[in-house]
């Protein structure tokens, strides 16, 4: 059986319950493939007492003491079988991706306990130092969000327009990260979960002022769920049996997913090509991104 979140009166989703989703891989791979996350707290030093919202970096991992260098890894999705292309028998945020050849500095593959999405995790997230959240004292409670939107639902009436989408919603206490070792493998599983492999490719290892000025935090949930939404449009029975409206009016999908574009050197480029590592990251995620979105249409009619 499938670790899950406890379901409390906090996390359990109440409408549309059926598509709701709380085992530990469904929640912690939407996170992973969502390219912000936005986290709500309450700021300790506003007066007013209003909420505040941040868009921030951030992926979910299990650090341990004894990490070694290959735990900084991010672990490739998995090869594409029936399976792991439906949401129903496996995590909806995982987009399936094909079995490749290119070694272990591309792919990122491990097999380490620590980086499977289906154990307890915590959020990790990349800050300026002196912003609000990160001078909060720990273990300050924080909600972390997530989503994907897959697709527009076109319905015959308005009211039933709908969307294709991945979400997951975590709450938790966030604590500064004053470990060395735990910030400095924080901020590489952030990186390369941004940006495949990027940490290798790069200058390294952070310098002082970079360390100095950058903050992490580090999220321990204590409950967190998911929902997802795949298939097409649900219309009411008399609409379809119009022969007016139904004749008149397109019902469908319409897939969306985000698109990774081709990528433009920086004034101060000396690489003449662009790296190998960059183009098999954009050309897998954009591929994986639109199968994703392209097999919602007609999966899961049950979960609608």
């Amino acid at each position: 059986m499938a670790m899950e979140y406890e379901k409390t009166s906090r996390n359990t989703v109440n409408r549309l319950g059926k598509r709701g989703a709380y085992d530990y891989e469904t929640v912690h791979r939407i996170i992973d493939s969502s390219p912000i996350l936005h986290v709500a707290f309450n700021p300790v030093d506003d007066p007013d007492g209003f909420p505040t919202v941040l868009p921030m970096l951030g992926c979910t991992a299990a650090y341990t003491e004894h990490a070694t260098e290959a735990d900084h890894t991010i672990p490739a999705a998995p090869a594409t079988t029936e399976s792991t292309t439906d949401p129903s028998t496996t995590a909806p945020g995982a987009f399936p991706s094909e079995d490749d050849d290119d070694g272990p500095a591309d792919t990122l593959d491990t097999d380490i306990d620590n980086d499977d999405p289906s154990a307890p995790r915590s959020i990790y997230l990349h800050g300026w130092v002196s912003a609000r959240l990160l001078r909060a004292p720990g273990g300050t409670r924080v909600c972390v969000s997530a989503a994907h939107v897959d697709g527009a639902v076109l319905a015959l009436a308005p009211f039933h327009n709908s969307a294709n989408y991945r979400s997951a919603v975590a709450y938790g206490l966030a604590s500064p990260v004053t470990d060395a070792r735990e910030r400095d493998f924080a901020l590489r599983r952030i990186t390369d979960n941004f940006a495949r492999a990027r940490w290798a490719h790069s200058r390294g290892p952070p310098t002082n002022a970079e360390l100095t000025s950058t903050g992490v935090l580090r999220v321990d949930i204590e409950s967190a769920s998911a929902k997802v939404r795949v298939g097409g449009p649900n219309d009411d029975r008399a609409d379809l049996a119009d022969e007016k409206v139904a004749g008149e009016t397109w019902i469908g999908v319409v897939p969306m997913y985000t698109v990774y574009g081709t990528p433009i050197p920086g004034p101060l480029n000396r690489v003449a090509k662009v790296p190998a590592y960059i183009e098999k990251w954009r050309e897998e995620s954009n591929r994986e991104a639109e199968r994703y979105a392209v097999w919602a249409v007609t999966a899961g009619e049950s979960k609608k």
